[in-house]
């Protein structure tokens, strides 16, 4: 990387303009330890994953076997059932009656969306969330969401 590719704003903090920089930074074989920052993240040691580990050996092991299910073909199995939810959520979302909507808080109907793929992904069965009318579980990842930013004060979006 040439040096106009990078500049230094503070002394802790140091900006990059390439397109490797990402890889050179963060690949598996960069020459490169996470800070201490990540243990922020956890309330006990037994909380560790594959984003707070900052053990490089650990968190070999750990990809190791995330790596065994995220193949490419579960990926692309998945796609199927990613695209069937997120379709049905864009006719959810999109008005007949070519009038504006009542506003709608987005965050809380992705989260619906990403909860419905899971289910199905997961479990084989849709939870229903982003669809209209009763479902005794809709709160669920809402709950989920205010449990991790309590639990998780950092990440707080």
């Amino acid at each position: 990387m040439e040096a106009g590719n990078r500049i230094r704003i503070e002394p802790n903090t140091v900006l990059f303009r390439s397109p490797t920089a990402a890889r050179d930074i963060y690949s598996t074989k960069s020459n490169v330890k996470k800070s201490q920052f990540y243990d922020a993240l956890m309330r006990k040691d037994s909380d560790r994953n594959t984003i707070t580990t900052i053990d490089n050996v650990a968190h070999a092991k750990r990809r190791k076997l995330l790596n065994l299910a995220f193949t490419e073909k579960s990926l692309r199995a998945s796609a199927v059932f990613m695209h069937k939810h997120i379709d049905r959520w864009h006719e959810l979302l999109a008005s007949d009656d070519g009038e504006w909507s009542a506003p709608q808080n987005f965050a809380e109907k992705a989260d619906e969306l990403v909860f419905d793929i899971l289910g199905d992904i997961c479990f084989g069965k849709s939870f229903e969330i982003k669809e209209p009318g009763e479902n005794a579980i809709r709160l669920v990842p809402h709950a989920v969401v205010k449990t991790l930013a309590f639990i998780y004060p950092v990440c707080i979006r």
